[in-house]
């Protein structure tokens, strides 16, 4: 899974206010590495400092993009790495990733 936080933040000056650069975070690993736990750690400390965060993890699960992801994983389609190639499951994760990216556009 990966797990991405799309921050953005304001900063005033004296003359006006303007909009700060977006920051985009992707925090990527194997299951279990602790991205979770990293993600709810960045998200704390930047909402601490009243930082606006947004979230999203992948797969997108329940939504119709994840569905073959979903499936892949359960075995739907055989065993993992005996009937599916590493680069067709890729295929199913770069569609669910494709259907995220218009909301993480809006967040940028």
């Amino acid at each position: 899974m990966i797990y991405l936080a799309s921050i953005s933040s304001m900063q005033t000056s004296d003359e006006n206010m303007r909009e700060s650069p977006r920051l985009f975070f992707v925090i990527d690993g194997p299951d279990g590495a602790g991205k979770a736990t990293q993600t709810k750690r960045l998200v704390a400390r930047l909402e601490a400092e009243g930082v606006p965060v947004k979230t999203i993890s992948f797969p997108q699960y329940g939504k119709k993009s994840a569905g073959p992801v979903e499936e892949y994983l359960g075995g739907a389609y055989g065993k993992r790495g005996d009937l599916v190639s590493a680069q067709a499951a890729s295929i199913l994760f770069a569609v669910d990733r494709y259907d995220a990216s218009f909301q993480i556009r809006d967040w940028l």
